[in-house]
């Protein structure tokens, strides 16, 4: 059984499962919070589904994709808490990402058991596609897209050219880097049908991109090309991506799983990926041009490589603005490109010798990620349980969620951010200061001041120390104002005196 490819790839996805369900097994933390980002996505698919207009009613800075699949989630905070409709959403992104290892290790099927251990594997435990895929983040989704891309096309029948496409444009519609993946794809296309692969991909990809879109273009063109395009073309830097050394510490394998990760300096980790990326790219490339073979008789490591390079030139040119999970984007290419690696291994003795190391490595990171320290669940359900008498709560979409006063507050009126960040950046601009964080710009915290003045209770981050942005003068006139109801070491609850 060992020996059958398809035992190979299951016994990979379930290892994906595994370290991506665990950190949700511990008491309280599938409802707690987690991200700004999965709050914000969640929070904008509840809005529309309450009859709100994304881009003009409210900032999104997302093209419309991740709202439509959050939708039947986001219906479900009518009859369960927003907490729980999140969890759900939550527990689907987990099988987002081991449908990514699996169809990784399908991908890597022709080239052997060796390919598919150490490509699917690594996809399973990398630290950062591990952590994307706990929650509703948009990277696991392009993923996934292009995986769905490449597999249709890896049958090299002309008819999957549609499916390939349509995977593309359902990604351009949930995160706008999808177009590097398009182009790479296309070009394949293009060498190995000529015009009729690229009309069957165009038709493919305008259809699934325009359902998802044109609904929301059509009630907002302007705003909606003013956030999602404009407003990140202008983005200013980022205070957790400051420069090579946290870039380094967000491409490591072992991202914030133990001491080790604090041990290792940034900037080697950085080094260590450049050179997986060169070491895995030159050979390919040279073999390439040695051969001279015509472009359609490429193979597909060829084109998986280059958009292992695409992913790491574009990655490497977001700045001094990258996040943890826009690491695991370019870990899928990776994966393939690892995977193909093991075809250059001919002695059997070697093969037996990776495998083991291989294997080695998949058990020690993916222990490390099960071993790695979580923020404080808190308590999810007191929090929600003491908020629940109160009308109009203040706090950040995913505080609210938490708090379940986000489905209430919209259908009371209250004035609610569904994107604090979109807004400072967007009606805020000129008040920002030397990062793109909302209590650094003057005039949101002021907009922020006026909202807390007219709710009824406020949830604060006690862990996060989200009330630092208030001035003294605040701060005084807040703890005069509001008296403290709960907390649970990571939340607040403040109501109205």
């Amino acid at each position: 059984m060992v020996r059958d490819p398809v035992f190979v790839i299951l016994t990979m996805g379930f290892v994906a499962l595994v370290v991506r369900a665990y950190s949700w097994l511990q008491p309280g933390s599938l409802l707690a919070e987690r991200e700004y980002d999965d709050g914000v996505m969640f929070a904008a698919s509840v809005a529309t589904v309450h009859g709100l207009i994304p881009y003009a009613d409210f900032t999104f800075l997302h093209p419309p994709g991740s709202i439509v699949l959050l939708a039947p989630f986001a219906v479900t905070a009518n009859v369960w808490t927003d907490a729980q409709a999140l969890a759900g959403a939550r527990v689907a992104l987990v099988f987002v990402g081991v449908a990514n290892t699996v169809l990784v290790g399908v991908l890597l099927r022709p080239a052997g058991r060796l390919a598919i251990v150490v490509g699917a594997g690594a996809y399973a435990v990398w630290s950062n596609a591990v952590r994307a895929e706990e929650t509703v983040l948009l990277e696991p989704l392009l993923n996934l897209c292009l995986l769905v891309a490449l597999t249709a096309l890896a049958a090299r029948r002309l008819a999957l050219v549609f499916v390939a496409g349509a995977a593309l444009g359902l990604a351009l519609t949930v995160k706008y880097w999808a177009a590097i993946d398009i182009v790479v794809v296309g070009a394949m296309v293009a060498v190995l049908w000529g015009w009729r692969g690229i009309w069957r991909l165009l038709v493919g990809g305008v259809a699934a991109a325009l359902v998802i879109m044109l609904p929301f273009f059509v009630r907002a063109p302007g705003e909606m090309w003013m956030q999602t395009v404009l407003a990140q073309l202008g983005r200013p830097p980022s205070v957790s991506g400051a420069g090579p050394s946290v870039w380094g510490r967000h491409v490591s394998p072992i991202a914030g799983q133990n001491a080790l990760d604090q041990l290792v300096p940034g900037l080697v980790w950085a080094g260590l990926f450049v050179a997986i990326v060169l070491a895995l790219s030159l050979p390919v490339l040279w073999r390439a041009w040695r051969a001279r073979r015509a472009p359609s008789r490429w193979p597909d490591s060829l084109w998986w490589t280059l958009l292992l390079l695409a992913h790491f030139v574009a990655l490497v040119l977001t700045g001094k603005a990258f996040y943890y999970h826009y690491a695991s984007w370019i870990i899928a290419p990776l994966a393939l490109c690892l995977g193909a690696a093991t075809l250059g291994i001919h002695r059997i003795r070697v093969r037996r010798t990776t495998a083991i190391v291989a294997a080695a490595a998949i058990i020690g990171v993916g222990a490390g990620n099960l071993l790695r320290p979580t923020l404080p669940g808190g308590a999810p359900r007191e929090l929600a349980a003491e908020a629940s008498s109160y009308e109009c709560v203040w706090g950040t979409p995913s505080q609210l969620i938490v708090a379940d006063r986000l489905s209430s507050g919209l259908e009371n009126g209250c004035d609610i951010d569904i994107d604090p960040f979109g807004v400072a950046l967007t009606e805020f601009r000129e008040g920002a200061g030397r990062a793109d964080l909302p209590q650094w710009n003057d005039l949101w915290v002021a907009h922020a001041w006026a909202q807390i003045t007219t709710a009824d209770a406020v949830v604060i981050g006690v862990a996060d120390n989200d009330e630092a942005f208030f001035t003294p003068e605040r701060r005084a006139e807040f703890a005069r104002d509001f008296f403290l109801v709960f907390e649970d070491g990571r939340t607040a609850l403040w109501a109205r005196d």
